[in-house]
This record gives C-alpha cells, structure tokens and sequence, in this order.
C-alpha cells in the first residue's frame, strides 16, 4: 500500500488509510529541521515506516489524537522503533490501557501498549522541529480526544 503527499509552507505531510478501519496515519516533517511526528500510528507498521522514509527526516514524537484500537495499533512497535515520545491526553489513559482487549474484540492482535511520556491539553504547543501544533481539545467520540492545530502553517 502507498501513501499520498501534501506539501505545505514549512513541511511535508505523508499520509494513508490504514487497517481494518482505514485509519489516516499521518507523517509531518519539518522543512528547516527534518524533524517528523507520527500522528496517530495506526496500523500496517511497513507503511509508515514508508512514510518516514519517504519524509527523509528524523522521527521526534508520536502523537496520538485518541486511543481507540485504530489509533494505536502500531504505537508499540514504532515506539520500539523510534524511541520518540508518546504524546496523548491523560483522559485517554483508561482507553490506552485497554487498547489490546478492545483489539481483541475486533480480531486485532497487538502488544501491550508503552506507558505515554507527556500528557497534553487544551492551547498547550507541541513542536516538531521549528513547526508548532497547538492542541485543541476535542472530548465527545472519546474522553480526551485532541487536534493537533498546525497554525503557523495554515
């Protein structure tokens, strides 16, 4: 499976459906710095690490929008893989914790997820290189559901 390419002021985005769900997995990399977050490490590890390729850069952070199974497949094994840290809300934690029996229940095998590095919330700025995402907070389809808000870019 391939992925799609977005250029915009400042970085690239890779991106494809991915999964039972087609859950969008999104690579952005920063043009100054190289830098790339993984937002949302989805599913089908092999495609992403793709994207990465693809982006050229260095992976600095995996962000994660939410917790629900179609989100956080992969997470284990691109955190293996990159050792970035693990950026989510900490509302998400009883549904990251039960990522792999949720799994289970669609037929999804994966391994316990790692424990987060940094908790988000509403108007606080993750950095990915010299880009900036504001972190919008989004509860409703999960209990800390968030954006990541690539404003300066925009």
């Amino acid at each position: 499976m391939g992925f799609q390419t977005l250029e915009r002021p400042g970085m690239t985005i890779h991106y494809a459906p991915l999964g039972l769900f087609a859950t969008n997995c999104y690579v952005i990399r920063c043009h100054q710095t190289n830098a790339c977050a993984i937002i949302d490490s989805s599913s089908d590890f092999e495609v992403i690490e793709a994207m990465v390729g693809g982006a050229g850069g260095q992976v600095t952070s995996l962000l994660q929008t939410h917790a629900h199974i179609d989100h956080v497949a992969a997470l284990a094994q691109t955190k293996a893989a990159y050792q970035a840290p693990i950026v989510i809300h900490r509302n998400e934690m009883p549904l990251y914790q039960a990522a792999p029996m949720q799994g289970q229940m669609f037929g999804i095998t994966t391994e316990p997820l790692p424990e987060p590095d940094q908790f988000v919330d509403e108007g606080e700025i993750v950095t990915v290189g010299s880009l900036r995402a504001e972190v919008i907070y989004t509860p409703g389809h999960t209990p800390g559901g968030i954006c990541f808000w690539f404003c300066d870019q925009s």
